[in-house]
């Protein structure tokens, strides 16, 4: 059912729909540099990381936001998520990269996040552009799911009446608990890397109740890079240089996360 979304990179680009150069959606110069310098200083031993699975938002009929330099946010999210992919299969090559889409097509929230659970993925990226009404609102900010009520009821015992039928209720309880934290945990990470990067407003990280994060039985994030409606950010995300940034940014991000995650797990071992 899902083999045509376990399509892991580089189709078509969308930019060619919103005229511009696919080449250019994402600045390619000096990539290698950055690569080199990363790989130089990789740690010796594997990644902790498995698999992780970057959504691309919207696509098809499914536009998304119109920006101030009149391009729907479908055309930027593709190319961004496609060079992350791009650039993470370079430096993580035992990392296994999915994307959800990678073309202009129509993909619905739930066939989205089911790729991740299908997988077992260690994260799930949803990346997007941000739009408002008020013009002046500014800056990135990360998502994490809003609502763990289920797992709070069966511990005070209101879902007792579901193990008859769902014995393995709390062990699904507890896996989503812990796939919340770690979704907050590296929001934090991106927010921190975002910061870094650009001179613009850290928004936080905030709760969100999107679909895509209510389903998740893995870590999942939902992003918003920039306002597309604000007269200087709308136009910059358009920049080539402003989209390297991003993937740099959020190759910082998962980096410390696949540290953590390694720290964590080390941890656990020399407990035994």
């Amino acid at each position: 059912m899902f083999a045509p979304l376990l399509v892991a990179l580089f189709g078509v680009s969308a930019t060619a729909h919103a005229g511009l150069d696919p080449a250019s959606a994402v600045a390619r110069s000096g990539v290698q540099g950055i690569v080199g310098a990363r790989l130089e200083t990789r740690r010796l031993w594997p990644p902790a990381l498995r698999r992780i699975v970057i959504d691309p938002g919207h696509g098809g009929s499914n536009e998304g936001a119109l920006g101030i330099g009149e391009i729907h946010e479908k055309h930027l999210t593709l190319p961004i998520a496609m060079h992350l992919a791009d650039r993470l299969r370079q430096e993580y090559p035992d990392v296994e990269v999915v994307l959800t889409r990678s073309s202009d097509l129509d993909l619905g929230l739930s066939e989205r996040i089911e790729v991740a659970n299908a997988l077992d993925a260690d994260l799930f990226i949803s990346v997007h552009l941000n739009a408002a009404p008020n013009p002046n609102a500014v800056g990135f900010e990360t998502y994490w799911v809003a609502d763990l009520s289920p797992t709070i009821s069966l511990e005070h015992g209101f879902l007792q009446g579901f193990l008859e039928i769902l014995p393995d209720l709390p062990q699904r309880c507890a896996q989503r608990r812990e796939a919340a934290e770690r979704a907050r945990e590296f929001a934090e990470l991106v927010q921190s890397a975002l910061s870094t990067r650009f001179d613009s407003t850290n928004r936080g990280v905030k709760r969100g109740n999107y679909t895509v994060l209510r389903r998740a039985n893995v870590p999942a994030v939902v992003i918003e890079l920039g306002f597309l409606t604000h007269s200087e950010e709308g136009l910059s995300v358009i920049e080539p240089n402003r989209q390297a940034l991003y993937v740099d940014a959020l190759l910082d991000a998962i980096e410390g996360f696949d540290e953590e995650l390694a720290a964590d797990r080390h941890q656990a071992i020399a407990m035994q």
